[in-house]
């Protein structure tokens, strides 16, 4: 007999990370013996293609009614899924799913989720209402702790672990020598940005004539304009990579011997290949990774081209040191993330104990 979960996030919409985090997701949970996970995605038919799962289309509530009814258990995250500083419409999606499948008398687990910033008093009343009636809540970082702590949470009813993509399998030692990857995305209106980043590839460009540097975006949707008008702006060529699947962008970074990078799961992939970075802190989860790390970090709306160029310099001409921070500082990192799916598999465990099914997963 094969039980289901529902596994709800932002899967299928064009974004590396959120891939990255389903990829993990499913790496550690296709190992279930009787179980089957169905994500709801963006776009069903290519997620269904990608990783041989059964998908629902995440637009269509019907779908998801029928899935939850016939489903286990609800799986929410990973990924910044509350919040409403993308918009209060994606807050109220992911809530209502939640509060669907606790009216179904479904368990709901919140895995590894970042949470906030929730910054509108009644989103947060909200959030706190409908995560109140959930079974397990895992979070990636002691930041999520505090905001749940501030709506009224009990410290001692939240697990911190790590991020789903810290899991995924070391890939080969990759050759290094690519050069700088920079991951960017848009801030908010009236800052220049475009003129920023293209002032400080062409400072890098002169100071290291040598060495390549590429734009990588994470989300073509959003970031592909952008890297565009970067190139345009520059006096000096650069590249933009476009990857034709996941496991390029993965083997891309790992080649990289710097990245800079806006999108927190490209920090994160840099990390787990021992990739020295900085961080452009655009986003409260960008600061919270990278001091976990302990590499530099950059507010973008601080600084200049000279410190900025200065800042990059300095990395680069001391990039071992660096790396072998990571090298001491990921291996715990890794294990703390492979936490989240053994507490789920412990829960599942109980909650089909009394069917005599046994579940396993891998380590």
């Amino acid at each position: 007999m094969t039980n289901k979960l529902l596994l709800s996030g932002y899967y299928g919409c064009g974004n590396v990370g959120d891939e990255l985090i389903l990829k993990a997701i499913l790496d550690r949970f296709n190992e279930l013996d009787s179980w089957e996970v169905v994500v709801a995605s963006g776009d069903s038919v290519q997620t269904a293609k990608e990783y041989g799962v059964k998908t629902i289309d995440r637009r269509r509530l019907k779908d998801i009614f029928f899935e939850l009814r016939n489903c286990k258990a609800l799986i929410s995250g990973g990924g910044s899924l509350l919040q409403d500083v993308t918009s209060s419409r994606s807050l109220y999606y992911y809530l209502g799913i939640i509060r669907l499948a606790v009216i179904l008398g479904k368990p709901v687990i919140i895995y590894a989720q970042g949470i906030g910033p929730i910054r509108n008093s009644i989103n947060r009343l909200i959030t706190k209402t409908i995560l109140k009636r959930t079974t397990l809540i895992t979070l990636r970082d002691e930041q999520s702790a505090k905001a749940l702590e501030e709506l009224g949470f009990n410290r001692r009813d939240l697990i911190v672990t790590a991020d789903p993509v810290l899991t995924l399998p070391l890939p080969p030692l990759a050759q290094k020598g690519k050069g700088i990857g920079i991951v960017v995305r848009s801030v908010k209106p009236g800052f220049d940005l475009t003129g920023l980043i293209a002032r400080v590839l062409d400072g890098l460009a002169e100071r290291f004539p040598d060495v390549p540097v590429t734009l990588i975006p994470f989300h073509l949707q959003h970031d592909f304009d952008l890297a565009q008008e970067i190139k345009l702006a520059m006096k000096h060529s650069t590249g933009i990579f476009i990857g034709s699947d996941l496991s390029k962008y993965i083997e891309t970074i790992g080649k990289l011997d710097l990245l800079i990078g806006m999108r927190l799961h490209a920090l994160i992939l840099a990390a787990i290949n021992y990739v020295p970075m900085i961080g452009i802190n655009i986003d409260p989860k960008i600061d919270s990774f990278i001091q976990a790390v302990d590499q530099p970090v950059i507010n973008v709306e601080t600084v200049n081209k000279e410190s900025m160029v200065n800042l990059i310099c300095q990395v680069w001409e001391n990039r071992e040191v660096y790396q072998e921070k990571l090298k001491k500082i990921v291996p715990p990192l890794r294990e703390k993330a492979k936490i989240t799916s053994g507490l789920v598999v412990d829960f599942l465990e109980k909650m089909v104990a009394v069917h005599g099914l046994k579940l396993e997963i891998g380590n």
